[in-house]
């Protein structure tokens, strides 16, 4: 693949990824789940900067979920866009799966991702190998799951975009639990794993081929508008 495009809007964070050929350029930013204004006028300045056209794009990546339900949102809609205007294939990628990637094999790796009302998602890895389902998880419960685990002297390295908040409350249940598990931050948790993205959308294209036409973001849960709805009806 010459150019590829890649971003995620899975938490308060854009990342955004644009190759042409042995070319790489990289746009990071906080910015509070302000993706629908700022998603595509920085995918322009940066397909700009590399001199790309959409129609020289060869793949299309974006994170899939677990993460911000409006974020992947915008983010499915803005790919599928790209791709429906470009002809250009779609992959979207388990959001933990990428913020993941290069881990070390020797240790455990659990990427966080803030989902409010005192929850994350996750996923647990040994190297890139999944060791759970993506997760929507309290710290009390990922702390008895580590806990239950098969004994490993691996330790556990906290990342993602939430990972200091997630560290200490992790800390806190296995410190209840008296589990002796070794966990620490990583100190790249803010790097930007971004062409990770782009690489596992390449070997899942080889793989399996694009996205299927309907496909959608991976929620774990109900929206609160939905959750809402709910209780109305109960009512």
């Amino acid at each position: 693949m010459e150019n590829i495009i890649a971003f995620d809007c899975a938490s308060h964070y854009l990342h955004i990824y644009v190759r042409k050929g042995k070319l790489e350029f990289y746009n990071v930013r906080n910015i509070g789940l302000k993706h629908s204004e700022q998603l595509m006028p920085l995918i322009d300045s940066l397909m700009s900067e590399a001199d790309l056209k959409p129609a020289d794009l060869d793949l299309i990546a974006c994170t899939r979920g677990p993460g911000s339900f409006t974020g992947l949102r915008i983010a499915m809609a803005t790919a599928k866009g790209i791709a429906a205007a470009t002809g250009a294939p779609l992959v979207s990628i388990i959001t933990p799966d990428y913020l993941a990637a290069e881990a070390d094999p020797d240790e455990i790796t659990i990427p966080m991702i803030d989902a409010r009302k005192k929850r994350y998602y996750c996923r647990i890895y040994r190297g890139e190998t999944a060791l759970s389902e993506p997760l929507d998880i309290s710290p009390a419960d990922l702390a008895k799951k580590l806990a239950s685990m098969p004994p490993s002297e691996a330790p556990v390295r906290i990342t993602g975009p939430d990972a200091p908040k997630g560290l200490q409350e992790l800390q806190d249940a296995l410190s209840e639990r008296s589990a002796g598990i070794h966990i620490r931050l990583d100190p790249l948790y803010r790097a930007s794993r971004i062409a990770s993205l782009a690489r596992l959308a390449e070997l899942q294209l080889e793989k399996e081929g694009p996205d299927a036409e309907g496909s959608g973001p991976v929620y774990l849960r109900k929206s609160e508008a939905e959750e809402a709805a709910d209780r109305k009806k109960q009512k």
